[in-house]
């Protein structure tokens, strides 16, 4: 393989036997034999049958990790986009780092799978919901299918109460807040959240929209539709912290706290 032929694979990051095979213009069983050769020089890191990363060099292959949503981009076969915690962070909302990489596929099964060392969670969206809550946004080189900042945070915020993590949802929110629409947030709600998810989703809007925007003023009555709750539910500010709840009202009792 040529050094221009290198350098062209090297700008992908993680790449396909396809790729090689059409940047070196040799059928596709040659381009795993040269993938192999390649694996063994160090110059490719094997991450499953038939995908492979490109090692920087002076990296040992062992020591690389590449960039996982390229690596779930290349990856990961059918309709599917970055959504909940990935999708935050594609959208520059992230409040932490995660090593799972989180899809939804339309009226897909929600399970876990793994891409060499990159572990996926996949979550269902329903189809009729698919068009509107999915965008495309730029990763290097490649382009991505990402869920809408609307739809990533009622996503967030209609996780189990074990995965839920109060302040960082509330940074979350803050973070994505110039890119949201509130009609489109609150009429997804409307159609595709559950009761639970809408009286969270309340709680959060009054707890953290920009008051005084003229742009959310209308909101703070549609809000009052949303935050239709018959019991205090679960709101933990933390994973696996049940000692924290959300009251009637949709304000948080910390531990030691009554309300």
């Amino acid at each position: 393989m040529e050094d221009a032929d290198l350098r062209k694979l090297a700008k992908d990051g993680v790449v396909r036997t396809s790729d090689i095979a059409d940047a070196l213009d040799v059928s596709r069983q040659r381009a795993a034999e040269q993938a192999h050769r390649l694996v063994q020089q160090g110059t490719l890191k094997r991450l499953q049958r038939g995908l492979y990363a490109v090692v920087p060099l002076d990296v040992q292959p062992e020591n690389y990790r590449p960039d996982p949503v390229l690596v779930v981009h290349r990856g990961l076969d059918g309709d599917f986009a970055f959504s909940h915690h990935t999708a935050a962070d594609l959208h520059g909302a992230s409040q932490q780092s995660r090593r799972t990489v989180h899809v939804s596929r339309p009226d897909g099964r929600a399970r876990r799978m793994d891409i060499g060392d990159v572990p996926i969670h996949a979550h269902r969206i329903p189809t009729d919901a698919w068009p509107e809550a999915t965008e495309k946004l730029r990763r290097g080189r490649r382009t991505v299918r990402v869920t809408t900042p609307e739809r990533t945070l009622l996503d967030l915020v209609g996780l189990p109460p074990s995965d839920q993590d109060y302040q960082e949802i509330c940074g979350i929110l803050v973070a994505l807040e110039p890119k949201l629409d509130p009609d489109v947030l609150l009429e997804q709600a409307h159609r595709w959240a559950n009761k639970t998810t809408r009286a969270r989703l309340a709680h959060l809007l009054h707890r953290e929209w920009p008051r005084g925007d003229p742009s959310w003023s209308h909101v703070e009555e549609r809000l009052d539709e949303l935050a239709q709750l018959e019991s205090p539910y679960y709101f933990g500010t933390a994973p696996s912290n049940p000692a924290n709840k959300m009251d009637n009202r949709f304000n948080v009792i910390y531990p030691g706290e009554t309300g």
